[in-house]
């Protein structure tokens, strides 16, 4: 006898729409990931890109800084899990944060901020599985 039973089809139908719907819950979290990664980084270029000046002891971990128009120092930072702005949680699920400073764009990345940086670089990578990691430099414009 050749054929599958009835039980048979019916198991094997069952694992296939499983790994359809694993794959498709996988798809779902990592691209909520991948967009929480792309707000956050949009969000810290706007941020750096009004700095008026750079709080030293600023490392590749975190940066304090100044803005125009905004009383007090802001900070941004990895704290556990999360990236963070002065407090308020920027992203949730973030495996790495880096920050870099440069001279000029063509500049090597230097892990203190120094008078004569003129460019912040950084990179969040999130968590969850994905292999995504935003990175960018940003010149501010008021330094």
């Amino acid at each position: 006898n050749n054929s599958f039973s009835l039980p048979a089809v019916d198991a094997l139908a069952g694992a296939g729409v499983a790994r359809i719907v694993e794959g498709l819950v996988f798809t779902k979290t990592t691209a909520a990931t991948v967009q929480k990664g792309q707000v956050a980084a949009t969000r810290l270029v706007n941020e750096f890109k009004n700095i008026s000046s750079v709080a030293f002891g600023s490392s590749t971990t975190s940066i304090s800084y100044y803005k125009k128009g905004v009383t007090g120092e802001q900070t941004v930072k990895k704290d556990g899990d999360n990236l963070v702005l002065s407090g308020d949680t920027l992203m949730d699920n973030v495996a790495g944060f880096q920050l870099r400073y440069f001279d000029s764009y063509s500049s090597t990345g230097q892990t203190s901020w120094s008078s004569s940086r003129r460019v912040i670089g950084f990179t969040i990578r999130p968590g969850g599985g994905t292999n995504t990691e935003f990175t960018t430099r940003v010149g501010p414009r008021n330094l």
